[in-house]
């Protein structure tokens, strides 16, 4: 079955009734589970690469890792199967909308709407390195937004934030699915370890990439660009220019935070998520 011919068809107990996304490797529907009674988001591999065995693993192990976490800012994972030739993931129906998208809209955040967010997913990523889970994807297009509105001119209060996509995620207490060599995650946002392709990747690889995703969310740039080629290289050696150089309104205690988090060495790091949270929000005069 292809994936234009869905909508109103059953999947497995799933009545798909429309598309609301679509990724590198699977698209999202907004589905009906009727055995449940309840709508949900389904997370469907792509018809061709159903007959891949490493991919169609790697996809399912998204939901046995996710199932694992139950935290308020980690999507919660309902069920994971095969129907009609298609692989899928049922998880609990959240907001479309994403950090990604709220960044392609206002550019950056202010100080006060970026640090929640932060505060929010710092909790999630230290809840899942406690139990040996290393996300190691951390994007602005991974965190959706509850409370978002298109177009609105500030973030409510109330705003939750959810980490979700554990396609890539590794336990610590395997050796993962990765050997040496292979580049694994967006190369935007990936620590130096990552990109050499370490076996011993930990939780301060996604500490790495928040303080990327901050640093972006603050100057509304990226804190290398180019080519991929180029982008890794700057990982690997480079240095970003100061936050305080890009927008001279950010105090300099920034320009620390970010140097810290996005230090090449993990033992040079911020250790926990939420260590991270709090000197960002000492630094931008919020704690």
């Amino acid at each position: 079955m292809r994936l234009e011919e869905l909508n109103g068809r059953m999947l497995g107990r799933y009545r798909v009734l429309e598309l609301i996304g679509r990724g590198g490797m699977a698209a999202v529907y907004r589905a009906h589970d009727t055995a449940l009674k309840r709508d949900v988001a389904l997370k469907i591999l792509y018809p061709q690469y159903s007959g891949d065995e490493g991919i169609v693993e790697r996809f399912q192990r998204e939901a046995v890792v996710a199932a694992r976490l139950d935290h308020p800012n980690i999507v919660p994972i309902y069920d994971v199967g095969e129907a009609d030739g298609l692989t899928y993931i049922a998880m609990r129906l959240l907001g479309t909308r994403s950090l990604a998208d709220l960044l392609r809209e206002r550019g950056t955040l202010r100080a006060e709407e970026l640090a929640p967010i932060v505060d929010q997913i710092a909790a999630a990523l230290d809840y899942a390195h406690a139990r040996g889970v290393v996300h190691r994807d951390i994007k602005p297009a991974n965190i959706l937004l509850e409370g978002s509105s298109p177009g609105a001119a500030a973030l409510v209060p109330d705003l939750r934030a959810v980490l979700t996509d554990f396609g890539i995620a590794r336990s610590l207490d395997t050796s993962g699915m990765t050997g040496t060599g292979m580049l694994i995650g967006t190369p935007d946002y990936m620590a130096p370890e990552q990109i050499r392709g370490n076996r011993q990747i930990d939780g301060r690889a996604d500490i790495y990439a928040l303080g990327v995703l901050i640093y972006r969310a603050l100057t509304g740039r990226r804190p290398f660009e180019g080519s991929t080629q180029e982008v890794l290289i700057g990982h690997l050696e480079g240095a970003p220019m100061l936050p305080s150089r890009i927008d001279p309104s950010l105090p300099p205690e920034v320009d620390l935070v970010i140097r810290r988090a996005m230090a090449r060495r993990p033992e040079d790091r911020y250790q926990t998520a939420g260590e991270l949270a709090r000197a960002l929000r000492h630094a931008l005069g919020l704690d």
